[in-house]
């Protein structure tokens, strides 16, 4: 049916024929009302090539995933298995906290086993969603999140949209985790910068990230902040989105509590005392 469509010649993804497509058009029927925009197909192929977009920058994956669920995700080697399985997976999952693992029951891959326990290791294990002959899919989210969450974003007044962002303190570790989830207009790209900073209760801004938003920048940014040079004591983190050339910052709307500010509280941490 790919080969047959319209789209064939766009999506077909580099100059190899491939004598078999993943037959996920039962899959995109199953998903058109379940899949959400922060969510990431994990699929299966029997060939890397379906991830391919050399000939028009876009690819067959590309053609089941986003022109027709609008939403992005790949397809993982069923003959991969072992480290090769596990270096693909955090290749090609990134920093994408939203999950949904999809595969032919009637025809199994390999792998698909070993790749549930591999996703289990960082992913919380949630919701099937679909189990039919045709189609099985289930969801998984990051092991710092709840399988039932509402997404907080944050709207930017120049177009900019935090869809989503979440944060966890580690104290083994001496580090805060922040996971943010950009939406950014394609003329903002290479133009501001977004900083995590960490700030005491005098306002002292004591420890902080930052990144340029750009087309490397693809949805996710997975931060690590670390407290180690940091004394016990409480803590707000903070995110900040500012233009790049003449540092001016711009104010968001935080749709959870309605504040707009260009300084945005998204999480606090508690350092304790050692000693204590």
């Amino acid at each position: 049916g790919f080969q047959r469509s319209p789209d064939f010649s766009a999506y077909v993804g580099g100059m190899v024929y491939a004598s078999r497509y993943p037959n996920l058009q039962h899959a995109v029927a199953g998903l058109r009302d379940q899949a959400q925009a922060h969510d990431f197909i994990i699929g299966f192929t029997e060939s890397d090539y379906i991830n391919s977009d050399r000939k028009h920058g876009v690819s067959p994956a590309d053609y089941y995933t986003q022109a027709q669920l609008g939403i992005d995700g790949t397809f993982i080697p069923e003959r991969l298995s072992g480290e090769r399985l596990l270096s693909a997976l955090d290749e090609k999952i990134d920093s994408h906290p939203y999950l949904i693992l999809v595969a032919e029951p009637y025809s199994p891959p390999a792998n698909l086993a070993e790749t549930v326990a591999a996703l289990q290791s960082h992913f919380r294990a949630c919701e099937i969603i679909a189990d039919s002959d045709m189609l099985f899919a289930q969801r998984f989210v990051d092991r710092a999140i709840d399988c039932v969450r509402i997404p907080q974003p944050i709207n930017y007044e120049n177009g900019i949209r935090i869809i989503d962002r979440f944060a966890r303190y580690d104290s083994a570790e001496q580090f805060v985790r922040i996971v943010t989830g950009w939406d950014v207009p394609s003329d903002l790209l290479g133009k501001v910068n977004v900083s995590l900073q960490a700030i005491a209760p005098n306002e002292s801004n004591v420890a902080q990230v930052d990144r340029h938003i750009d087309a490397e920048l693809l949805r996710w940014y997975d931060a690590r902040l670390s407290t180690a040079e940091l004394p016990p004591g409480k803590y707000r983190l903070d995110v900040i989105v500012y233009e790049r050339d003449n540092m001016q910052k711009a104010a968001g709307i935080d749709s959870t509590n309605g504040q707009s500010a260009d300084r945005q509280r998204i999480y606090d941490f508690v350092i304790a005392d050692a000693g204590a």
